[in-house]
């Protein structure tokens, strides 16, 4: 290996870690969104996130002008960043969207799931289970998004997964925080190994019919508001 092609791998190294740190922080600060902690129309400045976060205030930038470019975030010039509002009306449109497209995406990949990776899932249904049980909302969020992206993954269909991750940006879960510790919350976190089972049993309407119902939770036990039987 040469002088210069050894430069360019220990540049590589710190780059990394800021791109994996900007990520990290990009995703707190999508789940501080989603959980109301951030509220809707508030002006935010980067150096009091950063010191909320504990990192330095260029990655909370570079996340936030990111955040911005999906809709999430307004950038005020030399102000901050002011969270955008997301309307009732715009809430029960996208959770409509998510029920046909994820409803319909689990019943296709009902019996398609790799066996292989059946451990890994299984282990990353209870992590929901174990971040909403310690009432780390914020990870909870971060760890659920994850769990559902990738199962859509499984089809081999970026534009499903795109518009599925985008329909999600819009979710506001502003009552959650009051849903923890309580037996409703907790069934429907179960739900992700249900639907895991359902899917490696290859049962596509069952499998269906639990991730409407799961999307829906965003409408209900999610958003603090009692569900109906």
């Amino acid at each position: 290996m040469s002088a210069s092609e050894l430069a360019d791998e220990r540049l590589d190294v710190p780059l990394e870690r800021e791109r994996l740190l900007r990520d990290r922080v990009e995703a707190r600060l999508l789940a501080a969104i989603t959980s109301g902690r951030m509220r809707s129309g508030q002006l935010y400045s980067a150096p009091t996130l950063a010191d909320q976060l504990g990192v330095s205030a260029t990655p909370v930038r570079e996340a936030m002008v990111n955040l911005s470019r999906r809709g999430l975030v307004i950038v005020e010039q030399r102000k901050g960043f002011r969270v955008v509002d997301v309307t009732p009306d715009e809430l029960r449109q996208s959770i409509v969207l998510r029920e046909i497209l994820e409803g319909g995406a689990m019943a296709r990949l009902a019996g398609a799931l790799p066996v292989a990776d059946s451990e890994e899932l299984y282990d990353q249904a209870d992590e929901i289970v174990a971040t909403a049980d310690a009432g780390d909302i914020e990870n909870y969020l971060t760890v659920d998004r994850r769990f559902h992206l990738r199962l859509l993954g499984y089809l081999r269909n970026p534009r499903l997964t795109e518009i599925v991750g985008d329909l999600r940006l819009t979710t506001r879960l502003v009552g959650i925080s009051s849903r923890v510790g309580t037996e409703e919350f907790h069934a429907s976190n179960r739900e992700h190994r249900e639907l895991l089972d359902h899917l490696y049993a290859g049962r596509a309407d069952q499998a269906r019919s639990l991730m409407e119902k799961h999307v829906r939770h965003s409408l209900g036990v999610w958003a603090g508001v009692d569900e109906a039987e």
